[in-house]
């Protein structure tokens, strides 16, 4: 369980989820901006498990959620549906959300909707590509990436600009999670999987502090950059 730090409470802090795990997820099919997945039975398990986490933090005075930011795709707003029902049903008053269009997936183009196996096998020099040099990559003259930076910019800008005190809960996806955190502490490297993202995680960061740290299921040390905040 996290704590309430001096440092924490002297700065603004943001509690950034990835939704729970989807029919796509499980058999390895791109999702990308398409919005035809939905949380399985394990990903409604998961947004229950980090609906009681988040419950028991507030409860706690360990969290004081003043403003909710989500993706405007299905899952997202599937998981953030289960953790907010979870807080209510323990009389917790949360603000109404507010849907960022800017904070859904990564665009994928032409791959979306289909298995990562049968890309690999159609596709080897591209998907290389994708996975050794993702700022280079792109599909029919498109680069997902550098549209996604973007959008990362911008998503920021809107929530700093509206948020000056107080606890905030965004929930959003893996690959558009992974460059929020980045962007918040000042990294720019989307191969490190340090920053990755697992269904239902939660992080907490410190923009103004340029640090950030896993929250739930498993909690972790400060970390700016490449370094640990001891």
């Amino acid at each position: 369980m996290l704590k309430r730090t001096v440092t924490a409470l002297s700065a603004r802090r943001f509690i950034l989820c990835r939704h729970g795990e989807t029919n796509f997820n499980a058999v390895g099919r791109i999702q990308g901006t398409l919005d035809t997945s939905f949380l399985n039975l394990n990903g409604v398990t998961q947004a229950g498990g980090l609906g009681k986490y988040l419950t028991l933090a507030t409860k706690n005075d360990e969290i004081d959620i003043k403003k909710i930011y989500v993706s405007p795709m299905t899952r997202a707003r599937q998981t953030l549906s289960i953790c907010k029902s979870i807080l209510e049903s323990h009389d917790i008053k949360l603000p109404s959300e507010i849907i960022l269009k800017e904070l859904r997936e990564i665009e994928l183009s032409s791959w979306q909707g289909k298995l990562k196996d049968d890309l690999i096998k159609e596709h080897p020099s591209e998907w290389e590509t994708w996975k050794s040099d993702p700022e280079n990559f792109s599909i029919e003259g498109f680069n997902p990436l550098k549209e996604l930076w973007s959008r990362v910019d911008t998503s920021w800008s809107t929530i700093l600009t509206n948020n000056k005190a107080g606890d905030t809960l965004i929930v959003c996806h893996g690959a558009l999670g992974k460059c929020m955190i980045q962007k918040a502490v000042g990294v720019r490297d989307f191969r490190d999987v340090k920053y990755g993202l697992r269904n239902c995680e939660a992080i907490e960061i410190i923009p103004e502090e340029k640090k950030w740290r896993r929250l739930y299921p498993e909690s972790g040390e400060w970390i700016y950059g490449e370094k640990l905040i001891k």
